[in-house]
């Protein structure tokens, strides 16, 4: 999996680069994609196999994805490193600390949905070791790493946006993810409370 993500970086990178000109807004485009891809991998794979725990035997599939997530998470967060360098790069602002932040927190385009899952993301990522585990206990460190969820949630809009204030248009695919992810979970509670009630 770390083999296949690096190799999708460098496709993306090589190929923007021609004639010897970097295209920043490619490889904005590309490594925003791939992080989009990995954070529904680390989303929908725990819905999935919670919905699939109440009416399957175990599933020999999510022993071999759950423990994906972690390197899944881990990698999102250094494209979406990547993909904010090229943006600031691209927008000429990487080394003016006060105009990245500036144009990040913009209520003027769809970035700031992406500076938002950035930072909740952050500390996520800080805390994807073994020792942080240990030393916040994994209660809490269990409840911190479920901010991705929020996480989630900012980033579909964010793309969603992503061409709404240049162009007017409106990417409904994350809306439609949003609507899955926002079902499975509301299927979850409703048999949670069906079990609460007859326990």
């Amino acid at each position: 999996m770390i083999t296949g993500i690096i190799i999708y970086w460098l496709i993306v990178f090589l190929s923007s680069y021609r004639h010897g000109v970097f295209n920043f807004e490619e490889a904005v485009k590309g490594t925003g994609g791939l992080a989009w891809y990995l954070l529904l991998f680390v989303i929908f794979v725990s819905l999935a196999q919670k919905i699939a725990r109440l009416h399957l035997p175990k599933v020999w599939l999510f022993a071999v994805l759950l423990p994906l997530r972690k390197w899944a998470g881990i990698f999102a967060f250094l494209v979406v490193v990547s993909h904010s360098l090229f943006q600031m790069l691209d927008k000429g602002i990487a080394t003016n600390i006060s105009e990245i932040i500036k144009t990040a927190f913009s209520t003027e385009h769809a970035m700031i949905f992406g500076a938002l899952a950035f930072l909740i993301m952050l500390p996520l990522f800080l805390t994807s070791t073994n020792w942080a585990v240990k030393r916040m206990g994994y209660k809490s460190w269990k409840n911190l790493q479920r901010l991705v969820h929020i996480a989630f949630v900012f980033a579909a809009v964010h793309v969603t946006l992503i061409n709404f204030f240049s162009r007017g248009e409106i990417e409904f695919g994350p809306l439609i993810l949003l609507v899955i992810y926002g079902g499975g979970y509301f299927y979850l509670w409703v048999r949670k409370l069906q079990a609460s009630k007859t326990a």
